[in-house]
């Protein structure tokens, strides 16, 4: 499993406040999930491993019933539960001014996305996508954008600020809790997931808007984000190695020149800490290879390319090894699993 990417143990808190309003016993959602419900709630600074996240956002919805459940996450998320990042947000100036803090300092409450403005004549476009290779699940992203529109709403009071939301997701059974939620035209199916702003509303004052309390608040965040930073050498390695079709896998004398240290020193500091880079190399291989297979129609010939093998035959012997079946015989159980459930 790679756990490089991680997120706030705050999201997982508001899943439980969620599953509870919803009269679903937490405990047994979040142990399905492979987490301790008792434990985040005791440490809600913690981070999560984005895989397990995911997870416990796709047992929620199971075990509510509710394909919208993600939506009914933000009536229990504040921004005082994002610690200094949600009090910045929220004694910005001006909307904008918020939405880029929240860009330039996001990897505080999750580094498992990517996210952007798109800056047009009339509106500002809001766009998160995960990162390569890591699987988001949608009640996260139906979560996050209700949460940046109660936030929104909440610093300025004008119609008209919220345009309309994209996301990826295909249409569901029945789009109307998500068209009442937002009372805004609701796109599915789109390339992105973006939540779309009136430009004229952004730049009007926030009725929090603090100046001398947002400077203490960021001050505050680029020290958690300081502390969060401090990773180990295996961590650091594991996010460097990148795969291509051109170039094929990453040498390890490749990736230390990319982290400034000597290979030399890069396997033995990664020997101190229990792993080899050959191991670490795999690791993402067999990652990218379950989630290239489960999320894209790729042909299973540039998957393995894309992953560095030479062809597909070699992509088969090493998938088989990993998990003793072949990529198309993977590919196929994923969607049946998909037409069962």
């Amino acid at each position: 499993m790679d756990s490089t990417y991680t997120t706030l143990a705050a999201w997982a808190i508001a899943i439980g406040a969620t599953l509870n309003a919803n009269g679903v016993s937490p405990p047994p959602v979040f142990a399905r999930a492979g987490l301790s419900f008792k434990q985040i709630k005791q440490s809600p600074t913690e981070r999560i491993p984005i895989e397990r996240m995911t997870r416990l956002w796709n047992e929620a919805v199971i075990a509510s019933d509710n394909p919208a459940f993600g939506l009914g996450v933000a009536a229990q998320v504040h921004p005082m539960h994002f610690r200094a990042l949600g009090m910045l947000t929220v004694t910005c100036q001006n909307i904008e001014q918020s939405l880029r803090k929240i860009i330039h300092y996001h990897a505080l409450i999750s580094d498992a996305v990517t996210l952007s403005l798109t800056e047009e004549s009339d509106r500002l476009g809001f766009t998160i996508e995960a990162r390569e290779g890591v699987t988001i699940s949608d009640a996260a992203i139906d979560a996050f954008f209700s949460v940046i529109q109660k936030f929104c709403m909440e610093m300025v009071h004008a119609p008209g600020l919220l345009q309309e939301v994209w996301v990826r997701r295909g249409a569901p059974a029945t789009p109307e809790p998500w068209l009442q939620h937002f009372r805004l035209p609701v796109r599915f199916g789109q390339a992105r997931n973006c939540l779309w702003l009136t430009r004229s509303a952004l730049q009007l004052d926030s009725v929090h808007g603090d100046a001398h309390m947002a400077e203490l608040n960021e001050l505050a965040v680029v020290q958690s984000l300081q502390q969060m930073q401090i990773q180990t050498l295996s961590q650091r390695c594991r996010a460097a190695i990148q795969f291509s079709a051109e170039e094929g896998a990453p040498t390890l004398e490749a990736v230390a020149q990319f982290l400034q240290v000597s290979p030399r020193t890069l396997a033995r500091k990664l020997k101190q800490e229990g792993v080899t880079f050959n191991q670490l190399l795999q690791e993402k291989r067999r990652t990218l290879s379950v989630h290239y297979l489960t999320h894209s129609n790729e042909p299973i010939t540039n998957i393995a390319l894309s992953l560095g093998f030479r062809d597909t035959s070699n992509f088969n012997r090493a998938f088989q090894r990993w998990f003793n079946t072949t990529p198309s015989q993977f590919r196929e159980s994923q969607s049946q699993r998909v037409l069962s459930g």
